[in-house]
């Protein structure tokens, strides 16, 4: 009834002294480093950005993204990416977005008096995209 391949039950090749002794501690540490740096990630980056402003906090996440996008291309795990299809208005619309929130938390901060009129502009323009959503 089953087809059993019996290469599969033969003995495989007796592992190396790197792969007993030295391989398995360099994986613990690997571990651990990669435990720490997602705890301490964060964190450093919002002390980043309080101890040395914006400029600091912006250049310390671009530098961040740019070397994840260089370890992801070089471990070979980028074609995993490729067929995203991204498209303009979505692009566009997630710049449209930032833009909002950056003008919501500057109205917060520097012009209390056009906070209101940008609020409700806002909500305005968000229930008009969700009413034209739900209407197609």
């Amino acid at each position: 009834m089953w087809e059993v391949d019996p290469s599969i039950f033969e003995q495989g090749r007796k592992a190396s002294f790197f792969e007993q002794r030295i391989l398995p501690p360099l994986r613990q540490v690997g571990k651990f480093s990669l435990y720490s740096l997602a705890i301490v990630y964060p964190i450093g980056l919002v002390y980043v950005g309080l101890a040395y402003g914006g400029a600091a906090f912006w250049s310390f996440f671009a530098g961040s993204i740019i070397i994840m996008g260089v370890v992801i291309t070089k471990l070979g795990y980028a074609s995993n990416f490729s067929h995203w299809d991204m498209g303009i208005k979505r692009m566009m619309g997630v710049v449209l977005g930032f833009g909002i929130t950056v003008g919501f938390y500057a109205g917060l901060l520097y012009s209390r008096t056009l906070f209101v009129p940008t609020a409700f502009a806002v909500i305005g323009l968000g229930a008009f995209f969700l009413w034209k959503r739900f209407k197609s």
